[in-house]
């Protein structure tokens, strides 16, 4: 063997021996610390973690729980709503996860390279790539409950920030 065959043999070593003496240290300190809690002490300790963070008030037709289901529908369809129509939500919530890294051959928001042979099929192609899935990508961009309006008006909003317009 050389010396730079000893060198890493030698460190690789010293690497496993730290590390078997930081576990023995982390185990014996484990040990050290579980033996000062009282095993009542443990169980309040345990049973407060656990409990419940709130208290479900059944009482009455306006209670906490009921309130608070209505107030999620609500922003749930409105929030629904606004993607319907804002390609910019749609695509911040359903396209930029690939299209704003490039993830798996995604083409890149500004990336005009990549849109341009894209853009000369047409919006309806693209569109119905988006809707359908193409490659890599899941139909809808994973987000099943946008619909087809929304879908193009996510696709408008890419084009549009590349500075590109599809036919």
């Amino acid at each position: 063997m050389s010396q730079g065959d000893d060198t890493v043999i030698r460190n690789l070593v010293l690497v496993i021996a730290a590390l078997v003496i930081f576990m023995l240290f982390a185990i014996v300190l484990a040990q050290f610390l579980h033996s000062k809690v009282e095993p009542a002490q443990a169980s309040a300790v345990v049973t407060q973690r656990i409990s419940a963070v709130g208290k479900v008030n059944l009482k009455g037709a306006a209670s906490p729980a009921k309130a608070a289901a209505t107030a999620s529908s609500a922003a749930s369809t409105s929030a629904a709503a606004l993607a319907a129509t804002d390609g910019a939500t749609v695509y911040q919530t359903a396209c930029f996860a690939c299209h704003g890294t490039g993830a798996a051959g995604a083409p890149k928001l500004g990336d005009k390279s990549a849109w341009t042979e894209r853009v000369k099929l047409g919006l309806d192609t693209l569109v119905a790539s988006a809707v359908n899935g193409k490659n890599a990508m899941p139909p809808k961009g994973g987000n099943m409950s946008l619909s087809e309006d929304a879908i193009r008006a996510a696709v408008n909003h890419m084009l549009r920030e590349t500075g590109l317009t599809a036919n």
